[in-house]
Protein backbone atom coordinates (compact mmCIF):
# COMPACT_ATOMS: atom_id res chain seq x y z
CA UNK A 1 0.00 0.00 0.00
CA UNK A 2 2.95 2.60 0.71
CA UNK A 3 4.71 1.62 -2.15
CA UNK A 4 1.79 2.44 -4.27
CA UNK A 5 1.05 5.69 -2.60
CA UNK A 6 4.70 6.60 -3.03
CA UNK A 7 4.06 5.84 -6.93
CA UNK A 8 1.37 8.27 -7.13
CA UNK A 9 2.76 11.17 -5.09
CA UNK A 10 6.16 10.30 -7.25
CA UNK A 11 3.63 10.43 -10.24
CA UNK A 12 1.85 13.56 -9.19
CA UNK A 13 5.12 15.23 -8.25
CA UNK A 14 6.33 14.99 -12.08
CA UNK A 15 3.35 16.30 -13.14
CA UNK A 16 3.80 19.02 -11.39
CA UNK A 17 7.12 19.94 -12.15
CA UNK A 18 6.45 19.35 -15.89
CA UNK A 19 3.47 22.27 -15.53
CA UNK A 20 5.40 24.19 -13.78
CA UNK A 21 8.40 24.47 -15.72
CA UNK A 22 6.44 24.61 -18.94
CA UNK A 23 4.33 27.61 -17.61
CA UNK A 24 7.87 29.34 -16.44
CA UNK A 25 9.36 28.87 -19.83
CA UNK A 26 5.98 30.13 -21.58
CA UNK A 27 5.90 33.25 -19.14
CA UNK A 28 9.93 34.22 -20.03
CA UNK A 29 9.37 33.96 -23.52
CA UNK A 30 6.89 36.59 -23.40
CA UNK A 31 3.47 34.08 -22.74
CA UNK A 32 1.03 32.38 -25.16
CA UNK A 33 -0.15 35.27 -27.08
CA UNK A 34 3.47 35.57 -28.50
CA UNK A 35 3.92 31.77 -28.75
CA UNK A 36 0.45 31.46 -30.41
CA UNK A 37 1.10 34.25 -33.20
CA UNK A 38 4.53 32.46 -34.44
CA UNK A 39 2.59 28.77 -34.73
CA UNK A 40 -0.41 30.56 -36.03
CA UNK A 41 1.62 31.93 -38.90
CA UNK A 42 2.66 28.62 -39.90
CA UNK A 43 2.28 27.89 -43.83
CA UNK A 44 -0.24 25.01 -44.04
CA UNK A 45 1.62 23.19 -46.53
CA UNK A 46 4.44 22.81 -43.57
CA UNK A 47 1.73 21.81 -41.44
CA UNK A 48 0.87 18.43 -43.77
CA UNK A 49 4.96 18.03 -44.43
CA UNK A 50 5.46 17.67 -40.62
CA UNK A 51 2.02 15.42 -39.99
CA UNK A 52 3.50 13.52 -42.73
CA UNK A 53 6.63 13.19 -41.64
CA UNK A 54 5.71 12.49 -38.26
CA UNK A 55 3.61 9.65 -39.47
CA UNK A 56 7.20 8.44 -41.92
CA UNK A 57 9.00 8.56 -38.38
CA UNK A 58 6.55 6.11 -36.42
CA UNK A 59 5.99 3.52 -39.30
CA UNK A 60 9.59 3.02 -39.44
CA UNK A 61 9.89 2.72 -35.60
CA UNK A 62 7.28 0.47 -36.37
CA UNK A 63 8.96 -1.50 -38.88
CA UNK A 64 12.06 -1.85 -37.09
CA UNK A 65 10.67 -3.45 -33.73
CA UNK A 66 8.52 -5.41 -36.19
CA UNK A 67 12.03 -6.72 -37.61
CA UNK A 68 13.21 -7.67 -34.12
CA UNK A 69 9.97 -9.74 -33.65
CA UNK A 70 10.53 -11.32 -36.99
CA UNK A 71 13.84 -12.74 -35.93
CA UNK A 72 12.99 -14.05 -33.39
CA UNK A 73 9.51 -15.69 -34.70
CA UNK A 74 6.96 -13.77 -33.84
CA UNK A 75 4.47 -11.76 -36.35
CA UNK A 76 2.70 -9.09 -36.30
CA UNK A 77 0.74 -7.00 -39.32
CA UNK A 78 2.34 -4.44 -40.29
CA UNK A 79 -0.60 -2.26 -39.90
CA UNK A 80 -1.65 -3.96 -36.04
CA UNK A 81 1.88 -3.28 -35.04
CA UNK A 82 1.63 0.68 -36.16
CA UNK A 83 -1.78 0.96 -34.19
CA UNK A 84 -0.40 -0.67 -31.39
CA UNK A 85 3.06 1.03 -31.36
CA UNK A 86 1.63 4.33 -31.62
CA UNK A 87 -1.39 4.18 -28.94
CA UNK A 88 1.19 3.03 -26.37
CA UNK A 89 2.79 6.35 -26.93
CA UNK A 90 -0.47 7.79 -26.55
CA UNK A 91 -1.09 6.35 -23.48
CA UNK A 92 2.73 6.94 -22.59
CA UNK A 93 2.29 10.79 -22.77
CA UNK A 94 0.78 10.45 -19.45
CA UNK A 95 3.48 8.02 -17.44
CA UNK A 96 6.49 8.98 -15.78
CA UNK A 97 8.89 7.86 -18.22
CA UNK A 98 9.17 5.58 -21.83
CA UNK A 99 9.21 2.74 -19.68
CA UNK A 100 5.28 3.14 -19.40
CA UNK A 101 4.19 3.52 -22.95
CA UNK A 102 6.77 0.02 -23.51
CA UNK A 103 4.66 -1.48 -20.93
CA UNK A 104 1.53 -1.21 -22.32
CA UNK A 105 3.09 -1.55 -25.77
CA UNK A 106 3.91 -5.30 -24.28
CA UNK A 107 0.65 -5.89 -22.62
CA UNK A 108 -1.13 -5.40 -26.17
CA UNK A 109 1.32 -7.40 -28.00
CA UNK A 110 0.52 -10.51 -25.46
CA UNK A 111 -2.96 -10.03 -26.08
CA UNK A 112 -2.71 -10.58 -29.44
CA UNK A 113 -1.06 -14.02 -29.10
CA UNK A 114 3.28 -13.19 -28.98
CA UNK A 115 5.23 -14.53 -26.28
CA UNK A 116 6.15 -12.11 -23.82
CA UNK A 117 9.51 -13.13 -23.14
CA UNK A 118 10.00 -12.21 -26.59
CA UNK A 119 8.52 -8.97 -26.74
CA UNK A 120 10.08 -7.88 -23.68
CA UNK A 121 13.28 -9.03 -24.74
CA UNK A 122 13.10 -7.01 -28.38
CA UNK A 123 11.49 -3.84 -26.58
CA UNK A 124 14.65 -3.91 -24.00
CA UNK A 125 17.17 -4.47 -27.59
CA UNK A 126 15.50 -1.63 -28.81
CA UNK A 127 15.96 0.90 -25.95
CA UNK A 128 19.73 -0.38 -25.39
CA UNK A 129 20.53 0.30 -29.29
CA UNK A 130 17.76 3.15 -29.21
CA UNK A 131 20.32 5.00 -26.27
CA UNK A 132 23.66 3.97 -27.59
CA UNK A 133 22.64 5.39 -30.97
CA UNK A 134 21.16 8.30 -29.34
CA UNK A 135 24.94 8.98 -27.36
CA UNK A 136 26.76 8.51 -30.22
CA UNK A 137 24.60 10.92 -32.47
CA UNK A 138 24.55 13.60 -29.09
CA UNK A 139 28.62 13.41 -29.70
CA UNK A 140 28.00 14.43 -33.42
CA UNK A 141 25.95 17.15 -32.72
CA UNK A 142 28.42 18.80 -30.34
CA UNK A 143 30.93 18.30 -32.88
CA UNK A 144 28.82 20.22 -35.73
CA UNK A 145 28.32 22.92 -33.23
CA UNK A 146 31.84 23.19 -32.54
CA UNK A 147 32.57 23.16 -36.23
CA UNK A 148 30.35 26.58 -36.77
CA UNK A 149 31.97 27.91 -33.39
CA UNK A 150 28.94 27.58 -31.23
CA UNK A 151 30.99 25.73 -28.82
CA UNK A 152 33.70 26.98 -26.04
CA UNK A 153 36.23 25.10 -23.82
CA UNK A 154 33.53 25.59 -21.40
CA UNK A 155 31.75 22.20 -22.71
CA UNK A 156 34.60 20.30 -22.70
CA UNK A 157 32.98 18.82 -19.29
CA UNK A 158 30.40 17.80 -21.39
CA UNK A 159 32.76 16.40 -23.92
CA UNK A 160 34.24 14.21 -21.37
CA UNK A 161 30.30 12.92 -20.03
CA UNK A 162 29.40 12.16 -23.45
CA UNK A 163 32.67 9.99 -24.15
CA UNK A 164 32.05 8.41 -20.60
CA UNK A 165 28.71 7.85 -21.34
CA UNK A 166 29.00 5.88 -24.39
CA UNK A 167 31.98 3.75 -23.18
CA UNK A 168 29.48 2.80 -20.49
CA UNK A 169 26.13 1.88 -22.45
CA UNK A 170 28.87 0.15 -25.07
CA UNK A 171 30.17 -2.09 -21.75
CA UNK A 172 26.57 -2.51 -20.50
CA UNK A 173 25.18 -3.61 -23.93
CA UNK A 174 28.12 -6.17 -24.39
CA UNK A 175 27.63 -7.48 -20.48
CA UNK A 176 23.83 -8.01 -21.53
CA UNK A 177 24.92 -10.75 -23.84
CA UNK A 178 27.96 -12.15 -21.27
CA UNK A 179 26.37 -15.45 -19.54
CA UNK A 180 29.52 -15.30 -17.57
CA UNK A 181 27.70 -11.96 -16.02
CA UNK A 182 24.05 -13.85 -16.01
CA UNK A 183 25.71 -16.85 -14.05
CA UNK A 184 27.29 -13.98 -11.33
CA UNK A 185 23.73 -12.38 -11.15
CA UNK A 186 21.26 -15.23 -11.18
CA UNK A 187 23.71 -18.34 -8.96
CA UNK A 188 25.40 -15.79 -6.68
CA UNK A 189 23.75 -12.52 -5.89
CA UNK A 190 20.10 -14.43 -6.36
CA UNK A 191 21.14 -18.03 -4.90
CA UNK A 192 18.48 -17.59 -1.98
CA UNK A 193 15.80 -17.10 -4.20
CA UNK A 194 16.28 -19.38 -7.24
CA UNK A 195 12.55 -20.90 -6.83
CA UNK A 196 11.12 -17.38 -6.68
CA UNK A 197 8.44 -16.80 -9.59
CA UNK A 198 9.84 -13.52 -10.96
CA UNK A 199 14.28 -15.39 -10.84
CA UNK A 200 12.28 -17.67 -12.72
CA UNK A 201 10.53 -15.29 -15.32
CA UNK A 202 13.90 -13.65 -15.15
CA UNK A 203 15.83 -16.80 -16.76
CA UNK A 204 12.75 -17.29 -19.11
CA UNK A 205 13.36 -13.69 -20.37
CA UNK A 206 17.16 -14.14 -20.61
CA UNK A 207 16.81 -17.44 -23.53
CA UNK A 208 14.49 -15.28 -25.28
CA UNK A 209 16.96 -12.22 -24.96
CA UNK A 210 20.12 -14.59 -25.73
CA UNK A 211 18.67 -15.87 -28.40
CA UNK A 212 19.68 -12.20 -30.59
CA UNK A 213 23.18 -13.12 -30.77
CA UNK A 214 22.13 -15.89 -33.62
CA UNK A 215 21.07 -12.43 -35.96
CA UNK A 216 23.28 -10.03 -35.69
CA UNK A 217 23.20 -8.83 -39.28
CA UNK A 218 19.09 -8.00 -37.87
CA UNK A 219 20.43 -5.81 -34.79
CA UNK A 220 23.31 -4.01 -37.47
CA UNK A 221 20.60 -2.82 -39.75
CA UNK A 222 18.15 -1.92 -36.66
CA UNK A 223 21.45 0.09 -35.66
CA UNK A 224 21.41 1.69 -38.96
CA UNK A 225 17.64 2.63 -39.49
CA UNK A 226 17.67 4.34 -35.54
CA UNK A 227 20.49 6.39 -36.60
CA UNK A 228 18.53 7.27 -39.75
CA UNK A 229 15.50 7.80 -37.59
CA UNK A 230 16.66 9.81 -34.85
CA UNK A 231 17.47 12.38 -37.98
CA UNK A 232 13.68 13.01 -38.88
CA UNK A 233 13.37 15.74 -35.54
CA UNK A 234 15.59 17.87 -36.95
CA UNK A 235 13.66 17.87 -40.81
CA UNK A 236 10.64 18.42 -38.27
CA UNK A 237 12.01 21.44 -36.65
CA UNK A 238 13.25 23.09 -39.56
CA UNK A 239 10.10 22.67 -41.53
CA UNK A 240 8.12 24.19 -38.62
CA UNK A 241 10.98 27.36 -38.91
CA UNK A 242 10.56 27.63 -42.04
CA UNK A 243 6.92 27.61 -41.89
CA UNK A 244 7.15 29.99 -39.64
CA UNK A 245 9.10 32.57 -41.66
CA UNK A 246 12.41 31.71 -39.66
CA UNK A 247 15.77 32.32 -41.55
CA UNK A 248 17.70 28.89 -40.60
CA UNK A 249 19.54 26.07 -42.38
CA UNK A 250 19.31 22.62 -41.59
CA UNK A 251 22.57 22.18 -40.98
CA UNK A 252 22.99 25.13 -38.57
CA UNK A 253 20.45 23.53 -36.25
CA UNK A 254 21.10 20.40 -36.54
CA UNK A 255 23.59 19.60 -33.32
CA UNK A 256 20.77 21.91 -31.38
CA UNK A 257 18.25 19.24 -32.03
CA UNK A 258 20.29 15.82 -31.23
CA UNK A 259 21.30 17.38 -28.37
CA UNK A 260 18.14 18.10 -26.99
CA UNK A 261 16.58 14.90 -27.52
CA UNK A 262 19.35 13.43 -25.62
CA UNK A 263 19.46 15.66 -22.91
CA UNK A 264 15.30 15.51 -22.75
CA UNK A 265 15.52 11.91 -21.87
CA UNK A 266 16.64 12.80 -18.30
CA UNK A 267 13.05 11.32 -16.60
CA UNK A 268 12.23 14.09 -14.43
CA UNK A 269 8.79 15.16 -15.79
CA UNK A 270 6.06 13.57 -17.59
CA UNK A 271 6.58 12.82 -21.48
CA UNK A 272 9.62 15.72 -20.65
CA UNK A 273 6.83 18.31 -20.34
CA UNK A 274 9.00 21.52 -19.68
CA UNK A 275 12.21 19.57 -19.97
CA UNK A 276 12.21 19.17 -23.46
CA UNK A 277 11.56 22.95 -24.48
CA UNK A 278 13.67 24.34 -21.88
CA UNK A 279 16.83 22.20 -23.32
CA UNK A 280 15.78 23.37 -26.88
CA UNK A 281 15.88 27.30 -26.02
CA UNK A 282 18.70 27.19 -24.66
CA UNK A 283 20.31 24.43 -27.54
CA UNK A 284 19.08 26.97 -30.49
CA UNK A 285 20.10 30.14 -28.92
CA UNK A 286 23.71 29.01 -29.51
CA UNK A 287 22.68 28.74 -33.01
CA UNK A 288 20.93 32.21 -33.29
CA UNK A 289 17.18 31.32 -32.71
CA UNK A 290 15.41 33.50 -30.76
CA UNK A 291 13.96 32.57 -27.39
CA UNK A 292 10.29 33.07 -28.41
CA UNK A 293 10.76 30.98 -31.56
CA UNK A 294 12.51 27.54 -30.02
CA UNK A 295 9.42 27.32 -27.51
CA UNK A 296 7.11 27.83 -30.16
CA UNK A 297 9.04 25.11 -32.73
CA UNK A 298 9.17 22.81 -29.39
CA UNK A 299 5.42 23.72 -28.89
CA UNK A 300 4.16 23.39 -32.35
CA UNK A 301 6.16 19.91 -32.55
CA UNK A 302 4.90 18.54 -30.09
CA UNK A 303 0.87 18.97 -30.56
CA UNK A 304 1.88 18.10 -34.72
CA UNK A 305 3.44 14.83 -33.28
CA UNK A 306 0.54 13.83 -30.82
CA UNK A 307 -2.30 15.10 -33.73
CA UNK A 308 -0.60 12.63 -35.86
CA UNK A 309 -1.02 9.95 -33.25
CA UNK A 310 -4.42 10.56 -32.47
CA UNK A 311 -6.25 8.25 -35.71
CA UNK A 312 -3.99 5.47 -34.82
CA UNK A 313 -4.39 5.36 -31.08
CA UNK A 314 -8.65 5.61 -31.98
CA UNK A 315 -8.54 3.05 -34.48
CA UNK A 316 -6.41 0.98 -31.56
CA UNK A 317 -9.23 1.12 -28.84
CA UNK A 318 -12.22 0.79 -30.54
CA UNK A 319 -10.83 -2.28 -32.11
CA UNK A 320 -9.35 -3.22 -28.72
CA UNK A 321 -12.89 -4.75 -27.31
CA UNK A 322 -12.88 -7.16 -30.19
CA UNK A 323 -8.97 -8.12 -30.29
CA UNK A 324 -8.27 -11.57 -30.69
CA UNK A 325 -5.15 -14.13 -31.35
CA UNK A 326 -3.20 -14.05 -34.14
CA UNK A 327 -3.09 -17.34 -34.83
CA UNK A 328 -0.11 -19.99 -35.36
CA UNK A 329 2.03 -17.18 -36.39
CA UNK A 330 1.83 -15.66 -33.24
CA UNK A 331 1.39 -18.34 -30.37
CA UNK A 332 5.07 -18.63 -28.07
CA UNK A 333 7.78 -20.26 -29.76
CA UNK A 334 9.68 -22.88 -28.08
CA UNK A 335 13.74 -21.42 -27.98
CA UNK A 336 14.51 -24.27 -29.19
CA UNK A 337 12.36 -24.40 -32.48
CA UNK A 338 13.67 -21.19 -33.49
CA UNK A 339 15.79 -21.63 -35.94
CA UNK A 340 18.83 -19.32 -36.98
CA UNK A 341 17.83 -16.80 -39.26
CA UNK A 342 19.17 -14.26 -41.92
CA UNK A 343 17.70 -10.59 -41.41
Amino acid sequence: MGELVGKKVGLALRVAFGIVLIALIVWKVGGLGAIGALIGRVNPIYVVLVLALCTVDRALMTYKWLRLLSARGQRLPFFCGMKLYTASMVWGMFLPTTVGADAVRAASAMRRGLNIDHVLASITIERMIGFLSAVILGLLGMLQLSAVDQLGDRYDVIWLAGDITLLLALLVFAASFSNTVFEFVHDRLFRRWQENRIIARLRQFHEAYMGYQDVKGTLLVFFGLTLFEQLFPILECALLAWGMGIDVGLFQIAGAVILTQLLSRIPISIDALGVYEGVFLIMMGAVGIGATEAVAIAIAGRLLQTISWLPWWFVHVIEGRHTKSLGPGSRPVPPASILKQKP
